[in-house]
């Protein structure tokens, strides 16, 4: 009786060259690891300090019934430039900061480090947020996360925002008013 070895051979490089259940476990678990570590882009929420959402009709409520409460921060943006939704969100803040030059607007990049991760934790816990969104916007007693909410959102908070900060300022001297109350119409927008 002969036994042909081809077979054999070929059963031996098959199973050497599948991966082992060590090496599987290995890379899930750090792309679990990596998963956890990542900061998510959301499609979009406004919130208000105390953690609590708000809807359009809300903000164009705080807008126009009631002074910024500046809580001791300027505004600032976070967005890394490896994130989808942040990128046109960054694009509207340059020519922003271009039209508006004498406004103080901080933009942070998250991927310079740990120092900037550092801050938008700092923001998420003084506004009681429990999770991290990109791109976002911390305009004194508010928050703006995602594209959408930013885009349509942004200028007119924060007018709203800089006329009570800094009254003196000419520069945020702008009148800041929301083109509707209807839940998806209201955007607040300035002059």
């Amino acid at each position: 009786m002969t036994v042909d070895t081809g077979i054999i051979m070929d059963y031996q490089i098959s199973i050497k060259n599948k991966p082992t259940w060590r090496r599987v476990w290995i890379i899930l678990l750090t792309g679990l690891m990596m998963m956890n570590c990542a900061v998510i882009s959301v499609s979009a929420t406004i919130f208000s300090e105390d953690g609590s959402n708000l809807t359009r009709s809300d903000l164009y409520n705080l807008t126009n019934s009631s002074d910024a409460v500046t809580n001791n921060s300027s505004a600032v943006f976070f967005y890394d430039p490896e994130c989808g939704a942040c990128l046109p969100v960054h694009a509207y803040m340059e020519t922003y900061l271009a039209d508006h030059p004498d406004i103080e607007l901080d933009v942070v990049n998250l991927s310079t480090g740990q120092e900037a991760t550092d801050r938008l934790d700092k923001y998420y816990i003084m506004l009681n947020r429990e999770w991290e969104n990109i791109p976002v916007v911390f305009i004194g007693p508010v928050g703006l996360e995602g594209t959408q909410e930013i885009l349509d959102n942004f200028d007119g908070l924060f007018t709203w925002y800089c006329r009570n900060a800094y009254p003196g300022n000419s520069s945020y001297n702008l009148s800041s008013n929301m083109t509707g109350t209807d839940g998806d119409q209201a955007v607040v927008s300035a002059a």
